[in-house]
């Protein structure tokens, strides 16, 4: 598993884009009943906005290229009738955005 991540700044300006990349999972508990997964990678971006000393405003996009996967620690579909088959990995959300602050005391 990897993540690396470029920074560029202008000013108040912060842009970051991240890649996550995770390795397939072969090593699982027969006695569980785990099945191996495949591996993965994200692309995530955010921007960020230092309004002063104290407060930064940042938007951005997880899962900017819309990933299907399900990492192998999600827990297991239980369900009958959903869209996921039984024995089947939960899948993380797709892509989505955000919008937030900090603020230092």
């Amino acid at each position: 598993n990897g993540r690396i991540t470029a920074f560029y700044r202008q000013g108040d300006w912060q842009s970051q884009l991240t890649v996550s990349a995770y390795a397939k999972q072969t090593n699982v508990s027969e006695l569980n009943n785990e099945k191996e997964s495949a591996g993965y990678a994200t692309l995530d971006w955010q921007l960020d906005y230092d309004v002063n000393s104290q407060l930064r405003l940042n938007v951005g996009i997880s899962n900017l290229l819309d990933k299907a996967y399900s990492p192998q620690l999600n827990g297991k579909n239980r369900a009958m009738g959903s869209d996921i088959n039984v024995g089947e990995g939960v899948p993380e959300v797709g892509r989505n955005a955000f919008v937030g602050f900090n603020y230092s005391l």
